[in-house]
């Protein structure tokens, strides 16, 4: 068996697996299945980000730590509801809501409900 004949101290503890060449496409292959490359996670980021408006932060800067400052550690997992699936008025409630809460009144002055809504 190859890979017996040198094992190696490191080695111990590992699982081995093997595959064959009729297996071995399904666990290499990169596609485009990837999880943030859908219509929902585009959703999701784009969700966040007006929450991050909403709260006062930057929505550009990629840094959630500031929602979390604002929220709390767990502020994605008691959203995650309707940031998947509220519908656009109740996520405009939510987002005027949020901005109350943490005294962000410029969000809710900048709010139009044109096609420059800020969200």
């Amino acid at each position: 068996d190859k890979g017996m004949a040198v094992r190696l101290d490191e080695w111990k503890g590992v699982r081995r697996f093997e595959t064959d060449r009729r297996t071995s496409k399904e666990w290499k292959r990169c596609g485009s299945k990837f999880s943030w490359v859908s219509p929902n996670a585009a959703l999701w980021r784009a969700r966040v980000g007006q929450v991050a408006f909403a709260l006062g932060c930057d929505p550009f800067s990629g840094d959630i730590s500031q929602i979390r400052a604002k929220l709390g550690p767990r502020w994605g997992y008691q959203l995650r509801g309707a940031i998947i699936s509220a519908d656009q008025g109740e996520w405009t409630d939510l987002l005027y809501s949020l901005a109350a809460r943490v005294g962000h009144m410029k969000a809710t002055l900048e709010y139009d409900n044109g096609d420059n809504a800020a969200w």
